[in-house]
């Protein structure tokens, strides 16, 4: 939704290359269904049928550009299982057996992209808009790639590539709207993000995303009322409780902030959404110690930010809790909660420095960004 929390990319479709497999080829039923699983048309099958399938494919079939499309699409599976040696082990082959095939330089470009090779992955996206100029995939992608890169102008010409190239792109859409709200482009990125709704009505994170343009651009009745339908029409969606929590922290309703974080929670274990509910207690001068801590042991990844859970909860210093953020946007994230941890303890002084350090690393797309605007507006004479 609105954070980037993590790599999520996955090659979504199979690699078509065409497995109908010749008589000879075949030899068995078995194999039939193993192209079948392989070849996973509709997505019906799950990473693990895939990868047996197409192992079987591989081993039974001396067809190069056949061989290319299984390992390709067991390359797909194992991205999905979030195994990209392996991934990138097939993929490699992919490309031997089928140099002029597309797709499976998508899939590399992926897990290199996954892995922060982006030089490898830009290259291996290049190829496949060489190969396949109408590829709206590819431009997807190789969007993603400058986005990471920071080279937004070719991100947002890449994204809007792939909406000319197919309207209905509602990743392209909300990627293109994510840049031009990150860049402070707001009416852009309502566009952009209404566009993604119309292709996608009751999509939660689109929603909480333009409503939190909405909401930097003062419009924040509309934004806080576009959250309530939601809830209206899905009491259970904890991405949209979440999001109404942080627009009612920005908006200094810190008492039904910690409610909305406190239903997010039940609904979904989050540590972001723990944090932000401690913090709202906090404001109404109450200790959720407790409770961040009962809450923290739920959570199987121990990742960030569970350091700044620690920090909290007065097991980590600040150097500690600052020294575990590893990537600039974690970076930016240790200045925003250190902030807040100094307005807990009423130094208003050392909290601007954080908060305006915030201001200045995250992403204007950021839950952390938006909080640190909202604590300097309260903060200024």
């Amino acid at each position: 939704m609105v954070h980037r929390r993590g790599v999520f990319l996955v090659v979504k479709a199979a690699i078509a290359v065409g497995f109908a497999l010749a008589a000879s080829s075949v030899g068995a039923q078995g194999l039939k269904q193993a192209i079948e699983s392989c070849s996973n048309n509709g997505l019906r099958f799950s990473p693990e049928q895939v990868i047996v399938g197409c192992g079987a494919v591989i081993a039974g079939s001396k067809n190069p550009a056949q061989r290319a499309g299984a390992y390709g699409n067991r390359g797909n599976a194992f991205v999905a299982q979030a195994n990209y040696d392996r991934a990138l082990a097939d993929y490699n082959e992919a490309v031997r057996l089928g140099p002029k095939l597309p797709n499976p330089y998508i899939g590399r470009g992926v897990v290199y992209l996954n892995k922060g090779d982006h030089a490898r992955a830009l290259a291996d996206f290049d190829e496949a808009i060489r190969l396949a100029p109408k590829s709206v995939e590819a431009h997807q992608y190789r969007g993603l790639v400058h986005r990471a890169k920071q080279d937004y102008p070719r991100a947002v010409a890449d994204f809007s590539e792939a909406i000319r190239l197919d309207s209905n792109s509602l990743q392209a859409f909300v990627n293109r709207g994510n840049l031009h709200r990150q860049s402070g482009d707001y009416d852009r990125a309502i566009a952009d993000y209404s566009e993604a709704l119309r292709i996608a009505p009751e999509n939660a994170g689109v929603i909480v995303s333009r409503a939190f343009a909405l909401h930097s651009k003062d419009d924040r009745d509309r934004a806080v009322a576009e959250l309530d339908a939601l809830l209206r029409r899905d009491p259970k969606n904890a991405t949209g409780y979440r999001g109404r929590g942080v627009l009612q922290f920005a908006r200094g309703d810190f008492k039904s902030a910690a409610e909305d974080f406190l239903k997010s929670n039940d609904l979904r274990d989050d540590a972001y959404s723990m944090l932000w509910r401690f913090l709202a207690r906090a404001r109404q001068n109450q200790d959720g110690g407790a409770e961040l801590s009962a809450s923290a042991a739920r959570l199987k990844n121990k990742d960030w930010p569970y350091a700044v859970i620690d920090f909290y909860l007065g097991r980590r210093s600040t150097e500690e809790m600052r020294s575990s953020a590893s990537t600039p946007d974690q970076r930016c994230e240790a200045h925003y909660y250190t902030g807040q941890w100094r307005l807990l303890r009423n130094d208003k002084a050392g909290a601007l420095v954080d908060l305006q350090a915030a201001i200045d690393m995250c992403p204007k797309n950021f839950d952390e960004y938006m909080g640190a605007m909202a604590e300097k507006k309260r903060l200024s004479p």
